[in-house]
């Protein structure tokens, strides 16, 4: 909205997709700018801007033993299923990003949307990782957030803004600095 007051003239097209589709549309020159986690060291060829710093949970059951934890290791979820949010075609690399990135067990069900991964979680299939703001009960008291740590230190992610540096659209720069001041005022 802000960023149509500034610049009426500017007609803005989204996509969505997986890390990877994201990151090839922005090499490839067809986005000028991408929101999206980090999941990689940041490229050289790129204004990489960390926009926040968000602490990572596991959403599980409230009746889950889990649901009764201050906060739970990533350890101790080795045999607990992991439940992600991806199409058929994203399996495989998200399987890949939680198990090598974050450290996750090797058991994984997929939903393809968050209200079918949530039923997952209230029936007590498995939890499901979320980045956020800590919480009580969700949803009528069906689930809860649990504090996912790494050796006794919270799991913290980077949601980025990413330009290429030999782009030149002033769109662009303006776009990511409305971005950056929207996710600086936001209570993360």
């Amino acid at each position: 909205s802000a960023f149509a007051q500034l610049h009426p003239q500017v007609e803005l097209e989204t996509f969505t997709g997986n890390h990877e589709d994201l990151y090839q549309v922005l090499i490839s020159g067809r986005a000028d700018l991408v929101l999206n986690d980090q999941r990689r060291a940041f490229a050289d060829h790129c204004h990489n801007r960390i926009l926040r710093r968000s602490a990572c949970f596991v959403e599980v059951s409230v009746h889950s033993p889990l649901a009764k934890l201050d906060a739970v290791e990533i350890g101790e979820l080795k045999n607990t299923p992991c439940i992600l949010v991806a199409g058929e075609d994203q399996e495989q690399e998200e399987r890949r990003f939680y198990r090598d990135n974050l450290g996750f067990g090797n058991d994984y069900l997929f939903a393809r949307s968050l209200p079918e991964a949530r039923v997952l979680v209230i029936s007590g299939r498995g939890v499901l990782p979320v980045e956020g703001k800590p919480g009580g009960t969700y949803t009528g008291a069906t689930f809860k957030r649990v504090p996912l740590l790494r050796q006794g230190e919270p799991i913290l992610r980077n949601t980025c803004a990413f330009r290429m540096k030999d782009n030149t659209n002033p769109h662009a720069a303006a776009f990511e600095e409305l971005l950056a001041g929207h996710f600086l005022g936001e209570d993360a």
